[in-house]
């Protein structure tokens, strides 16, 4: 339930983001703008999540198999890889910042 709990505020204070992005002087272009980051970062939430799911399922099957130090060994490996996985995903989000808007508003309307 906490986990769910959590799970909804996040995407709430999104869509409020959003909302709230509405009031700024010129409202359509700020709102496309700030939806298009939201669509880049859920892209990159979804492999983070996926990530944390297979880690607290080896993490949980090594404890459950009284296996400390492959737990251990598995948490170590699954922080690492989400460290990473975050520095690239951060390279990602910046370099791609003036590429990402263009290809968005060229699914949007159609062109190529």
């Amino acid at each position: 339930m906490p986990s769910c709990l959590n799970m909804c505020l996040e995407w709430w204070c999104y869509e409020i983001l959003v909302l709230l992005t509405g009031r700024l002087s010129n409202p359509k272009r700020m709102v496309a703008i700030i939806t298009i980051v939201f669509n880049f970062d859920y892209l990159l939430f979804s492999a983070m999540l996926s990530l944390a799911t297979a880690a607290s399922l080896r993490v949980s099957n090594e404890l459950g198999a009284g296996r400390g130090m492959a737990a251990r060994a598995a948490a170590y490996v699954s922080i690492s890889m989400g460290s990473l996985g975050g520095l690239i995903s951060a390279a990602a989000m910046a370099g791609a910042r003036g590429w990402w808007g263009g290809v968005w508003c060229s699914a949007k309307t159609g062109e190529s």
